[in-house]
């Protein structure tokens, strides 16, 4: 039988529907929860032990992780690059000598003496300097942090001795000039090159 209803009437509505339970509706963003299954808690929680970690006689793979040595320099190509650095710093020294004394006509003394200071043996000092400064380098990239600018301030300081230390003598004045100029150049030649040197150095 067809019930019939009338446009006319007023509507009211059919509160039946709203008796019956909802029925549940799936939550399509999450797949459904195996057995076992505990949700996370929220991101942050300083509590927070992962699922599988918790399981019994879970055991985690070793990871081999990579360990800082600190920067590494090839030896050799170090070491051959020290010894142009030394042969730069006699070389610079022996010319600073042959200009002070065979082109200004000065003579340049050994400290507190008047033995003229022989060209060869300058510049022998000079590349020796620059050799134990290179070792030092050496032991400064393998323990101490920041090597090179340590390395600059310890030569810049020996370098400002040098310079000063003519000035302490009884020579003449051109002769302390000169000397002291030929000890600035030694010295810059030795903290630049030295840490050029070990840049080269390390392994690409």
């Amino acid at each position: 039988m067809t019930q019939t209803v009338d446009p006319r009437a007023p509507w009211t509505p059919d509160h039946t529907e709203l008796l019956r339970p909802a029925a549940p509706q799936a939550d399509l963003r999450q797949p459904p929860a195996a057995p076992g299954y505990r949700p996370a808690p929220p991101a942050g929680d300083p509590l927070y032990v992962p699922t599988t970690w918790s399981q019994p006689g879970y055991r985690p793979e070793p990871v081999d992780l990579p360990i800082s040595r600190g920067p590494r320099l090839d030896q050799a190509r170090f070491w051959v690059g020290s010894i142009l650095t030394a042969a730069v710093a006699g070389m610079a020294g022996v010319i600073g000598m042959v200009v002070a004394q065979g082109v200004l006509r000065v003579p340049v003394v050994l400290p507190d003496t008047d033995a003229a200071l022989h060209i060869g043996t300058y510049g022998m000092i000079a590349a020796l300097i620059s050799m134990l400064a290179a070792l030092v380098y050496d032991g400064m990239v393998a323990f101490a942090p920041r090597p090179t600018m340590y390395y600059g301030w310890l030569t810049g300081l020996l370098t400002a001795l040098a310079v000063l230390l003519p000035f302490t003598t009884t020579a003449s004045l051109v002769s302390q000039l000169v000397l002291a100029g030929t000890n600035l150049v030694v010295g810059v030649v030795i903290m630049t090159l030295v840490p050029v040197a070990a840049s080269n150095a390390r392994p690409r």
